[in-house]
């Protein structure tokens, strides 16, 4: 509850908000397909925050992506290459991007809005994140479970084999209620940030689901963004959890 409180106060507060907002635009200025405003700190105080208008239309109004004709997949990418970017390079994590808080502008680009709420993710927990998702790709969820171990996200009681059972049931086909049902069940112990991360993700595949609708194998679209920065990270050495 104190978390929650805090994170509330965090997003009343515009002068906090307006630094997510610089931050984040530095982080992703080398995606020119994601726009963020930028702030006039000048005439920004803790209760007022001035920006840069955007114009743009909601993910949903088919309709006028069409009479754009904006290429859905490629705001669908864009989408989730600024947030894989986010949370396995960066760890500074825009964690509210339901529909109201994405705008597609004429020339197809994605605008991210409403910054209040944000958490930072270490070095470790980023490798340990870029662990997780080769387990998953790895179909080896008792290195999975390894890695929660180690994160101490599980009990002491918790049974890593009926775990790993569950792990490689939810991993081909993810949604973020199965995972949310598998975190209740094995008594997960999980800090706020790391509900409001997985909540991100459920928002983020809500979102690609709206994109592009008729798209099924999320593994390879997944894949297509993890794998370079995992290289990448890696810099030619063993995974963390090897």
């Amino acid at each position: 509850m104190f978390g929650h409180a805090a994170t509330l106060t965090q997003e009343m507060n515009m002068r906090a908000e307006a630094g997510h907002m610089k931050r984040l635009r530095q982080t992703l200025a080398s995606d020119k397909r994601i726009v963020i405003s930028k702030v006039f700190e000048a005439y920004t105080t803790t209760r007022v925050l001035v920006m840069e208008w955007i114009e743009g239309t909601s993910i949903r109004d088919t309709a006028q992506l069409q009479v754009w004709r904006v290429d859905r997949q490629a705001v669908r990418d864009a989408l989730l290459g600024a947030y894989v970017k986010q949370r396995l390079v960066t760890g500074f994590v825009h964690l509210d991007p339901h529909p109201g808080n994405l705008a597609i502008l004429p020339d197809g680009n994605l605008a991210l809005l409403d910054f209040g709420m944000v958490a930072e993710y270490t070095s470790d927990e980023r490798a340990a994140f870029r662990a997780l998702l080769q387990c998953a790709f790895l179909r080896d969820m008792d290195g999975a479970v390894r890695i929660l171990q180690s994160l101490e996200f599980l009990q002491s009681t918790s049974n890593a084999e009926e775990l790993a059972r569950g792990l490689q049931g939810i991993s081909k086909h993810f949604t973020a209620a199965d995972l949310r049902n598998l975190i209740q069940k094995h008594g997960f112990r999980l800090e706020a940030r790391y509900m409001l991360l997985i909540r991100c993700l459920g928002m983020i595949k809500t979102a690609m689901t709206t994109l592009t609708p008729d798209e099924t194998n999320w593994t390879e679209v997944l894949s297509e963004h993890v794998f370079p920065i995992m290289l990448s990270e890696a810099n030619g050495s063993q995974m963390w959890f090897a």
